[in-house]
């Protein structure tokens, strides 16, 4: 009910976009409208989310295209065969999903907050098997994407994630947390039950946001970690 109740009050924000004379509207979609699958994600991907939260995802942005579309068209001069467009009318839409991401101001029960609060203190974290392959993209990173898909001109669905090179499996993300810690504490796999969407593979295809604006990845996971410990003083 509460991921549902997110949809329609977004619905409402659109239309009050669309009310005060807003010409582009970008919103944050989320990986979680593919659910399972265990090849690359582009964003002709059929969609078959698992949780409540993905789904509500999906159906908010079938909404708001329909909503587009249909305002699009009653924006439209026509006569016989021939259409113009009231500019007036014109009302962009972009939906980007995003992946996975970290920096400051995650939530502090995330991964990456974990693993940088327990190692350093010589903790013990219990984690899921971790096998699944993973991409992380640092916030700044995401920003910029964002900022640049607003700026190109572009509309539609767009996934916003590391690029390529940043996909590998998650347990290479935890020792690479746990090397930049110092090797500090120590931790373990199959522990925790798997997340709402299960193990889910997250393998981004950013190709159409590369193609679409001049964004390129400049954070690698490395360098965002180095970030953040010097960020907390660890």
């Amino acid at each position: 009910d509460v991921q549902q109740k997110n949809a329609s009050d977004s619905l409402k924000a659109l239309e009050g976009a669309r009310k005060l004379g807003c010409r582009t509207f970008l919103f944050s979609g989320s990986q979680a409208e593919y659910g399972i699958h265990r090849e690359a994600m582009t964003e002709d991907t059929p969609l078959n989310p698992v949780s409540e939260y993905g789904k509500a995802k999906v159906d908010f942005g079938r909404q708001a295209m329909e909503a587009v579309s249909r305002w699009r068209q009653e924006g439209y001069d026509c006569h016989g065969d021939s259409c113009t467009e009231r500019a007036s009318d014109h009302f962009r839409y972009i939906h980007a999903r995003i992946f996975s991401i970290y920096g400051p101001g995650d939530h502090p029960w995330s991964l990456v907050e974990s693993c940088l609060k327990i190692f350093p203190a010589g903790g013990y974290l219990s984690l899921g098997e971790c096998t699944q392959m993973w991409n992380f993209l640092y916030l700044d990173d995401l920003l910029e994407a964002l900022t640049a898909l607003w700026l190109s001109g572009a509309e539609g669905i767009f996934n916003v994630a590391g690029e390529r090179g940043e996909t590998r499996p998650l347990r290479d993300y935890v020792r690479l947390m746990y090397e930049a810690c110092g090797c500090h504490g120590c931790y373990s796999y199959g522990r925790r039950p798997q997340n709402a969407e299960g193990p889910a593979n997250l393998i981004p295809d950013v190709k159409k946001l590369m193609e679409a604006t001049d964004w390129r990845q400049e954070i690698p996971f490395q360098e965002g970690i180095r970030r953040l410990i010097q960020s907390k003083n660890i």
